[in-house]
């Protein structure tokens, strides 16, 4: 790994390869591995906010003509947590030729698991302990146990914005977005709900105030 002729291409036919092919995944239906597929949006538009989408990932995994994860391939040197690589990850799998619930990141070194409704990862493990995850990985990804739903309730609207890492915008607005009622949390703390839709998925959230805004609402 400390070879710097060893990168991502290296990582995917020594280390990524073997792993999906033993978890039962190969070229061929039903369980099959689809590589370098390119998606139809190149960018996620959220309000004034435009946010491009690198629309190729690496690998998505389908069973019986189902999508069920992507994995994403990096160098040994990119790190594969709190970083812009997740961020990318997550917007290939929550994208509406995908949407997916699980994906995934290798980089030779380690390899994450993450399910797209929570921030950290279901596993993150260096590769040298892979045969200590190896059940945890089969019993996740092997493909008469992966999990593929569509979700009957909505999606949460801040996890998916920090997703795209979007938590740190100066602005968003949200026009379509009605408080139709207000609740107060604290002496001056203010929260209502509300619901949108975006890329034709639902989500929901809640946005949370201090009364100087409440004022501004009330006018």
């Amino acid at each position: 790994m400390d070879d710097p002729d060893f990168k991502e291409d290296a990582v995917r036919e020594e280390i990524i390869t073997p792993i999906l092919k033993a978890l039962g995944y190969n070229a061929s239906e039903p369980n099959r591995i689809i590589r370098s597929k390119k998606l139809i949006h190149p960018f996620v538009s959220i309000g004034s906010v435009r946010k491009e989408i690198y629309i190729i990932p690496d690998y998505l995994m389908s069973v019986a003509g189902r999508n069920a994860w992507i994995l994403e391939a990096k160098s040994p040197t990119e790190a594969i947590t709190k970083s812009v690589h997740v961020e990318q990850a997550y917007s290939y799998a929550i994208h509406s030729e995908i949407r997916a619930n699980y994906f995934a990141l290798c980089n030779g070194k380690e390899f994450s698991l993450y399910n797209i409704t929570d921030i950290k990862p279901i596993f993150h493990f260096p590769i040298q302990f892979l045969y200590q995850y190896w059940s945890d990985l089969m019993t996740r990804l092997q493909p008469k146990n992966i999990h593929i739903t569509n979700h009957p309730y909505k999606k949460d609207l801040g996890l998916h914005l920090k997703r795209l890492g979007f938590d740190q915008a100066d602005l968003l607005l949200f026009p379509g977005v009605l408080p139709l009622f207000i609740a107060r949390l604290d002496i001056d703390l203010y929260t209502f709900t509300g619901s949108t839709t975006l890329d034709g998925t639902d989500y929901v959230a809640s946005f949370d105030f201090n009364f100087e805004v409440m004022l501004k609402l009330e006018d």
